[in-house]
């Protein structure tokens, strides 16, 4: 009940789209925060004023991502137990259970789509949640952690779906793949994403995406790369 409500305060729950950013408190792998913060950079333009992206509140990853955020503020939400705060100049502070342990739970139930970056058990708990009820996890396999298949973290998750692209997927894992590659295949990832959800366990009811907008915007977005 209370995911469900803060979808409404979120303005998600009729044919809107949470993005929720799951990862590590501190980086472990060399690459993550430029991936991060190129694909908070990215994704606000792709997805458009439908979409609302959310974090944690924490250091490391969560914090990359709302600095490197570009899109109105008030679609950058930052979830913390009650009284606590964020510290993040960007964004907007949302509150919702007694502790860190609710507040996680919550999370866990809240979005339609997760991304993870690296991370421990927590953030293998929060994506094993959110996919247990068919929210898309695209996981940063590249970044290794939680995120790599540690921890227990979801193994359907790691496989590719049949929304994504092969090449796009692949990129997730390759190492060998520069992050403005990286971040340009999870852009489009998660727009396919968003396109193949006819309807789900707990969100995206009644969404039907307009592709062609969508995929429109994230060739504005991808083409600046592919050209650099």
């Amino acid at each position: 009940e209370t995911a469900k409500a803060l979808r409404t305060t979120l303005g998600v729950d009729d044919g809107g789209i949470c993005v929720c950013v799951l990862g590590g408190t501190s980086f472990q792998n060399g690459t993550t925060e430029a991936l991060t913060r190129a694909i908070a950079s990215k994704l606000p333009a792709a997805l458009g004023e439908r979409a609302v992206f959310v974090t944690g509140g924490m250091q490391g990853v969560q914090k990359a991502f709302a600095e490197g955020y570009v899109g109105e503020g008030s679609r950058l939400r930052h979830l913390l137990p009650e009284g606590q705060s964020s510290g993040f100049d960007a964004g907007e502070d949302l509150h919702a259970g007694r502790n860190l342990d609710e507040r996680k739970i919550i999370f866990g139930e809240l979005g339609d789509i997760y991304l993870t970056f690296e991370g421990g058990p927590g953030v293998a708990a929060e994506a094993r949640a959110a996919f247990s009820r068919g929210a898309a996890v695209i996981p940063m396999i590249r970044t290794g952690g939680a995120s790599q298949g540690m921890f227990d973290f979801p193994g359907g998750a790691l496989q590719r779906p049949a929304w994504a692209p092969e090449a796009q997927w692949e990129l997730l894992s390759r190492q060998d793949g520069t992050v403005q590659e990286c971040a340009g295949a999870v852009v489009e990832l998660v727009v396919r994403s968003v396109e193949g959800m006819q309807g789900p366990p707990n969100a995206m009811v009644g969404v039907r995406p307009n592709c062609a907008s969508l995929m429109a915007s994230v060739l504005r977005i991808l083409l600046p790369c592919m050209s650099s």
